[in-house]
């Protein structure tokens, strides 16, 4: 049943003279009246606390009723609730008493239409007044929550007496304790000194002109905390006067934390004069400062090795340099998911983690850690734990401050390479440089000598030379474009037999009466094409600065192989320049030959080093080559 047509339920302290007459005339009323009857004060009143009633309908001056008396219990209870005194005759100061009582209608006994028509209105309005004072309920507890969830409090300043009023929620932002609010010059000083002249122009502005404002102050608890507000302020203006000015308080210090956060950050990572591993170590101890942890590293993971590059701690329990497994500490799974991880208790966050061996050596209570990625793949992490657990976990924001850290880092590492790789493409074109405007220029010069020599004479007899310089050329030219396509240029790998293919690279270079002695059986795994042309310059290295009878052999490593010859050798002192572009000590050499060898050894992860061979020639050793069985 709708509220409009809900029965209204009266009360009614009476004798029962008359009653059933009334209780007829209630049943056809609009909405119909239910009346309920008591007998004396005592009992209306007991009824009331147990029933449901709308309106209470008392006669005065009858045995065991006092009107007057049950009114003024009512209203101790009930203060709104209607309240209809009837008598029959009445005098004035039963009037004056009833009123006094807060009564809500006075009435003769003999007007019983007049007292259906009044109880319905009354009732109306009581509803109506209740249901507005739930609504109102209602909205002042949405209100309460929502400024706690917000962390706002309202305000108000009466313009014309200068009090003012602050909401439940502003009294605990504002760590004032009391429900008393503060004279305005009061709460005025409560803000820190040097904020004091802002908040107190911007509320004074609002009062005298009308101006709205919205300005961030620093405010002094009565603990001596200091916390970062956002203060509005809207003026209420009738007539052209501001009557009140109204507004909110939000506490904005995480905020304004944030943002000191970020600034000394950019402050870091744009700071240019110092390395980026100074850069790295400031990262780490002002993460270290805003997550309160005891370590930060950056790391790097390279198969199951784990090594702490740089390192922020108070202690020297880790030192940069160490390297444990991977397995024994949380990064493993950052790096694993290429997610950030997060546990602000890892006992009760990641219970299976507590068996790894960082866990208990460190007394890990909490982490925090983030991937690096350098060329999409996972370099290591960059990440943050203490000995003592978070209480809660950590925030979103701490989340995002690790992980903006974490891309910077990656940022730069991926940015070091790449400038590492441009400086070396740089260096190779300033020797393809050198080469093609040094050495292409000697045979061209004879070209041109002997072509002019043909042209003006007819003699053609030294054209022969020519032929000899072309040829010189092209093996330049050859070499370089060789050069330029080598670096990183490995493609599918195989295995292949190392005797067979030096037997092969042996047919293939014009070796005059050198001999050769192939003393390995091993299989390695690489790019066949690159080791075939890395075998023929080595050998065609020995033959041109070994002599025509020069002995080379070919033999083991424990991790890779060598090539010797029986030559005169290169001397120690100029062995770290032999791979650079352009060093031989041969006339028809291009010194291309070992750039292009280091190259090759390079692309594939190995290593070369020269060393004096067994009979006092060049040897040449390549390690870190993996043997196939």
């Amino acid at each position: 049943m709708s509220e409009a047509v809900k029965p209204v339920r009266v009360l009614h302290v009476t004798d029962g003279s008359s009653l059933a007459e009334l209780i007829r005339a209630a049943a056809e009323s609009d909405p119909p009246i239910e009346i309920q009857t008591a007998t004396s004060s005592a009992e209306g009143h007991q009824q009331l606390v147990d029933g449901d009633v709308d309106c209470i309908v008392v006669d005065h001056d009858l045995p065991n009723i006092d009107g007057i008396e049950l009114l003024e219990t009512v209203r101790e209870d009930y203060p709104s609730l209607p309240f209809i005194l009837r008598t029959d005759g009445g005098s004035e100061k039963l009037a004056k008493d009833a009123i006094s009582a807060d009564v809500s209608e006075y009435l003769h006994t003999d007007q019983k239409q007049a007292l259906l028509d009044r109880i319905v209105d009354l009732v109306e309005q009581y509803r109506a007044d209740h249901k507005r004072e739930r609504e109102l309920q209602r909205t002042t507890d949405l209100l309460a929550k929502t400024e706690r969830i917000a962390d706002v409090g309202g305000w108000e300043i009466d313009t014309e007496t200068r009090e003012v009023f602050w909401t439940d929620h502003l009294f605990d932002i504002l760590g004032v304790k009391g429900d008393e609010e503060p004279p305005l010059e009061e709460a005025l000083d409560f803000y820190h000194e040097a904020d004091r002249p802002i908040i107190a122009s911007a509320v004074d502005e609002a009062l005298t002109d009308g101006e709205p404002f919205d300005v961030d102050v620093r405010f002094v608890r009565p603990n001596g905390e200091v916390r970062w507000l956002r203060v509005q302020g809207v003026p209420a203006v009738e007539n052209g006067t501001v009557e009140t000015l109204r507004g909110a308080v939000q506490d904005v210090t995480e905020r304004h934390n944030r943002e000191r956060v970020l600034r000394e950050m950019h402050d870091i990572i744009s700071d240019r004069d110092h390395s980026f591993d100074q850069q790295v170590r400031k990262l780490l101890e002002l993460g270290r400062r805003e997550l309160d942890t005891q370590y930060g590293t950056l790391s790097e993971i390279d198969g199951d090795d784990y090594t702490f590059e740089i390192v922020a701690s108070d202690d020297d329990s880790i030192q940069e340099g160490d390297v444990v497994p991977v397995s024994a500490t949380n990064c493993e799974i950052a790096a694993s998911t290429e997610r950030t991880v997060v546990l602000g208790d890892v006992e009760r966050d990641a219970p299976d983690e507590t068996d790894r061996a960082g866990f208990a050596e460190w007394g890990i209570g909490c982490y925090l850690g983030a991937p690096v990625f350098v060329d999409d793949e996972v370099y290591g992490t960059f990440c943050f734990y203490g000995t003592e657990t978070k209480n809660g976990q950590f925030s979103d924001w701490e989340e995002t401050l690790v992980d903006l850290m974490s891309r910077w880092v990656s940022y730069e590492l991926q940015r070091r390479q790449v400038t590492e790789q441009l400086h070396e493409q740089n260096e190779q074109l300033e020797r393809f440089a050198s080469i093609v405007s040094h050495d292409l220029r000697n045979p061209l010069g004879i070209i041109e000598g002997y072509v002019d020599i043909a042209v003006e004479t007819g003699d053609v007899s030294e054209l022969h030379r020519v032929q000899a310089a072309v040829e010189r050329m092209d093996t330049l030219i050859d070499d370089v474009l060789l050069l330029s396509r080598t670096e990183n240029a490995i493609s599918e790998r195989s295995t292949i037999d190392l005797r067979t293919l030096v037997e092969q690279c042996w047919e293939t270079v014009p070796t005059e009466k050198a001999t050769v002695s192939v003393q390995t059986d091993r299989r390695v795994d690489a790019d066949k094409t690159r080791l075939r042309q890395l075998f023929e310059n080595l050998i065609r290295n020995a033959v041109e600065h070994g002599g025509e009878n020069v002995q080379v052999t070919f033999g083991d490593l424990d991790d890779g192989f060598y090539i010797e010859d029986d030559g005169p050798g290169i001397p120690e002192d100029v062995r770290k320049t032999v791979f650079e572009g352009g060093y031989s000590t041969s006339h028809d050499g291009t010194g291309l030959g070992l750039s292009i060898v280091d190259e090759i050894v390079a692309a594939h992860g190995w290593e070369i080093r020269i060393t004096t061979g067994t009979e006092g020639g060049a040897r040449f050793e390549i390690t870190g080559v993996e043997a196939v069985d």
